[in-house]
């Protein structure tokens, strides 16, 4: 079963996609397999976090923006702040797999989606099969 929806995600924010991955799984009937969730954005990512722990998803942004901070020499025609966020989506990943077992996500984390650059407009995508 393929699941799709369009979110509009604000950078300052952290979207929780948890509950949508949960009733995907629980509308497919499936109850062992593989459930893979995808964002169509190059700027945006999946990150799993530890349950009520959202503050670590800053964490994590800050620790991005050391490593990967805009600058003007990256190749390319994007600016400076959307090169950065393809860099750290292409680290991080915009998508996630998870095992279903017993019709449940066998996963013990929030999931996460995060835009690096700028508000977005995405397709979630979730496949269970």
């Amino acid at each position: 079963m393929i699941y799709s929806t369009n979110i509009i995600i604000d950078k300052s924010e952290n979207y929780d996609i948890t509950d949508t991955v949960n009733k995907a799984i629980k509308e497919s009937g499936i109850t062992e397999g593989l459930c893979t969730i995808s964002v169509h954005d190059p700027n945006v990512a999946i990150i799993f976090i530890p349950e009520a722990r959202m503050e670590i998803v800053e964490d994590i942004s800050d620790d991005l923006e050391r490593v990967f901070p805009p600058r003007c020499n990256y190749n390319g025609d994007s600016g400076p702040e959307e090169a950065a966020g393809k860099s750290k989506t292409a680290l991080v990943g915009s998508s996630k797999d998870i095992i279903i077992h017993d019709g449940k996500a066998l996963i013990f984390q929030r999931i996460i989606i995060k835009a690096f650059d700028k508000s977005a407009e995405v397709d979630l995508i979730i496949n269970c099969i």
